[in-house]
């Protein structure tokens, strides 16, 4: 019988600026197997050389960054770019309509009211959005609600009415978001009403009773 020891292969590549190990084979493990992981890990390494094709549609832009600190705006179109040294983020900026959740607040005067919305927006400027927000499809929902709730537990229930909150909302909003290179279109109020509570007893147990009424305006 014939006994063959695989001793372990380590192959010192430099690639993207260090210097990496790779095991070719292990004691006691199959060669086959470990030198083709290997030749798969290689190539994989060997394609951030080679460059790759990008293409922008007409209806999005994108920021392509050298070195980490150089970008550049990208309309659409064929670009070429080094995975390397590079790399591009491709966004829509078509306009889109996002939802508002319902929330329930409470008044300066104590009463209490659900409010829904939604937002209409599109990209005006592809580097901030890329750059200066961390995910703006998610932080402009989020400012929007907190914006509408500052806004209503600092007023009364009279000065709550649609009409108000969305011409304060929009001035508020449409300053804050300029930063990040978004620029909203409309803002709507898909409801507001007035939620009360009453409560009724019935055979020995209290039931609760919401009712809403629309708070118009």
């Amino acid at each position: 019988m014939l006994l063959v020891q695989v001793q372990p292969l380590r192959l010192w590549l430099w690639c993207n600026g260090s210097i990496v190990a790779c095991d070719v084979t292990g004691v006691g493990s199959n060669p086959i197997s470990h030198l083709m992981n290997w030749l798969i890990e290689l190539i994989d390494r060997l394609f951030w050389f080679v460059p790759r094709i990008a293409i922008i549609r007409p209806d999005e832009n994108g920021v392509r960054i050298t070195y980490g600190h150089r970008y550049r705006s990208l309309p659409p179109g064929l670009y070429l770019w080094w995975p390397v040294i590079q790399e591009i983020d491709i966004i829509n900026v078509m306009a889109q309509v996002i939802d508002l959740r319902e929330q329930s607040l409470t008044t300066l005067d104590g009463k209490s009211i659900a409010i829904s919305g939604a937002v209409e927006y599109s990209i005006r400027d592809v580097v901030k959005a890329v750059l200066k927000v961390q995910d703006y499809d998610r932080s402009l929902p989020t400012l929007c609600l907190g914006k509408i709730a500052e806004y209503v537990e600092s007023h009364d229930l009279a000065e709550c009415k649609s009409a108000k909150i969305k011409e304060i909302l929009r001035k508020e909003i449409r300053e804050h978001v300029n930063a990040w290179g978004i620029s909203v279109k409309h803002i709507f109020i898909t409801d507001n009403v007035i939620a009360t509570t009453h409560r009724i007893m019935l055979h020995n147990t209290i039931a609760t009773i919401d009712t809403i009424t629309t708070n118009g305006g």
